[in-house]
């Protein structure tokens, strides 16, 4: 993805970013391959992945023809491979914010 954000600056083309998301989107389908035993169910599951986005992981919602387990189990390997290491909440309030808030608060009570 950080290839797709560098890419605007340089070249301001909509065509050009959605090449390297195209390219990343194949890169990350031929690392599928990796995973023989599991490979169509994986396809499965990331194709359904932008449909599901928001909602609970629910396997029927994938396939409903396909069995539940294997299913979930594709989802959680795709869910720890795509995982980012530092990938933490970040703050939305700052520590000076926060105590404005919190004294705020009480003296609202």
């Amino acid at each position: 993805m950080l290839a797709a954000v560098a890419e605007w600056p340089k070249t301001r083309s909509c065509q050009s970013t959605a090449n390297v998301h195209r390219d990343l989107l194949e890169a990350i389908r031929d690392d599928f391959a990796k995973y023989a035993g599991n490979r169509e169910k994986i396809v499965k599951v990331f194709a359904a992945l932008p449909r599901l986005v928001g909602r609970k992981f629910q396997p029927r919602k994938v396939d409903s023809e396909e069995k539940t387990l294997p299913l979930r189990n594709a989802f959680r390997m795709l869910s720890h491979a795509l995982r980012l290491p530092c990938a933490e909440p970040l703050p939305t309030v700052s520590p000076s914010e926060r105590k404005l808030t919190s004294n705020m608060k009480k003296s609202a009570c």
